[in-house]
């Protein structure tokens, strides 16, 4: 979804207008055309996975519990721990998918650009667009692992043609591949589901009423957050028993729901994302939108300690307890982190922004192709290990500092990439594709077509 701003938005006819002898400034306003702290959230969080993944999928310590215990009374302990607790990062996409889906909403019912209906169904299909590209990804291009020697099936089956490029002769299929949720077939269905919710709390743009929606959106995140423990414990049996049986439809729609990076809890991830995006587009009141992402950041935060205080990881139920509450920690320390780049970058004076927008260009390039550096990044680490294997043996991922250099030089090539290609205005990218197909099926134009903005 696109994040560009309304031109009309601070007009008169605004359906928020500013209370009268509030000024302009006593307001969110941005100062750019994109919300820049979306782009550099989303660059963050790919350049991250990329170095992580490479740990995660090639390095010797992670690919058994022992293994990665040993290393835990080891100097690296603490570079190992801060690595285990960025695996969750995915769920920055979540959130912001939700922001930036509501924003643009929000923006073209209010000014009238779009109606309702035709928004809603812009989102839709952007949703349904992006899951389609969770199949691409899982089947042919994703992280994992080839079978074991014993023949057992990995935990987490590489895809085709990254398993190809790695071992021709150890490739196979699995259908976990397809059953299991992936990173973008959930930033799909939260498009999706904040689309739909909106569809039907937007659905008189002359009447708009803020309060109400958030209201609304914030009910549903702590449903959706709420729900997740539950979710887990009683509805994932059904999963194991479809799968067991070969039900492999069955177990694609239960596995969204109910596996371990299923919608519950993301789903809320993305209505509190929404909550924010709102609140940009109708151009709140500045104090009251920050007051109000604090306390929720708070209110979250505390929730997910007292979770991780009272449940027992032991047991089953309290287990899933206890992710729950970390998830909760994470959302609350994601919605803190963007406050303070909403008011460092978007709400900075044109002159600041301008300085700290030509700082941030490497980054944010990272977020706006996103989905492709995604789709690809595990395929090309495959790619650029095999010279690497010849040179030095393939023995060299056991020491994790290699690994790490490993990661860090990938990350270096992606950057290359993207600033050559950029020059060429990203063309090939599958943003670029998402534009063109988007712009024919629904008639929707993203503000991803605006890289040069």
């Amino acid at each position: 979804m696109d994040n560009n701003i309304n031109p009309n938005q601070y007009s008169n006819t605004h359906p928020n207008p500013a209370p009268r002898g509030m000024t302009e400034n006593e307001r969110v306003k941005l100062t750019g055309k994109r919300i820049q702290s979306a782009d550099i959230m989303r660059g963050v969080g790919i350049m991250v996975i990329i170095v992580i993944h490479r740990v995660h999928y090639h390095w010797i310590g992670m690919r058994n519990t022992e293994e990665l215990r040993n290393h835990f009374s080891g100097p690296w302990a603490p570079v190992i721990i801060f690595i285990i607790a960025l695996f969750t990062m995915a769920g920055i996409f979540y959130f912001i998918s939700g922001l930036v889906n509501s924003y643009a909403m929000y923006s073209r019912v209010s000014s009238g650009k779009n109606s309702v209906k035709f928004a809603m169904m812009g989102g839709v299909v952007s949703g349904i667009w992006i899951f389609m590209m969770n199949y691409l990804h899982r089947i042919f291009f994703m992280n994992g692992f080839l079978p074991t020697e014993d023949g057992a099936d990995p935990e987490f089956p590489v895809g085709l043609v990254t398993g190809w490029v790695r071992n021709p002769s150890g490739m196979s299929f699995n259908w976990i591949q397809v059953t299991e949720p992936g990173t973008l077939s959930l930033i799909g269905l939260v498009i999706i589901s904040v689309s739909l919710l909106l569809g039907l709390l937007l659905r008189k743009p002359k009447k708009l009423n803020t309060s109400k929606i958030y209201t609304w959106l914030i009910i549903a995140a702590i449903v959706a957050l709420g729900l997740s423990p539950f979710v887990k414990f009683y509805i994932r049996p059904v999963y194991d028993q479809f799968f067991a049986m070969g039900e492999f439809f069955g177990s694609a729609c239960v596995g969204h729901v109910c596996k371990e990076f299923g919608l519950f809890p993301y789903l809320g991830y993305g209505f509190l994302g929404a909550m924010i995006g709102i609140g940009l587009a109708a151009a709140d009141d500045k104090k009251r939108f920050n007051r109000r992402n604090t306390v929720i950041a708070l209110i979250l935060i505390i929730a997910g300690v007292i979770m991780l205080l009272v449940f027992d990881r032991k047991d089953p139920f309290g287990s899933g307890c206890m992710g729950s509450g970390i998830c909760f920690i994470e959302l609350g320390l994601f919605i803190l982190l963007l406050k303070w780049m909403l008011g460092y970058f978007d709400f900075s004076d044109k002159t600041t922004y301008d300085k700290r927008n030509i700082k941030t260009t490497a980054v944010r390039r990272f977020g706006k192709l996103a989905l492709t550096v995604f789709l690809l990044e595990p395929l090309f680490a495959e790619i650029i290990k095999q010279p690497i294997d010849l040179v030095f043996g393939k023995n060299w991922n056991q020491e994790l500092m290699y690994i790490l250099l490993f990661g860090f030089l990938l990350l270096l090539l992606w950057h290359l990439i993207l600033k050559l290609w950029e020059k060429a205005g990203f063309i090939g990218s599958i943003e670029w594709l998402t534009v063109k197909v988007l712009f024919l099926i629904a008639g929707k134009r993203s503000g991803k077509a605006q890289f040069k903005s």
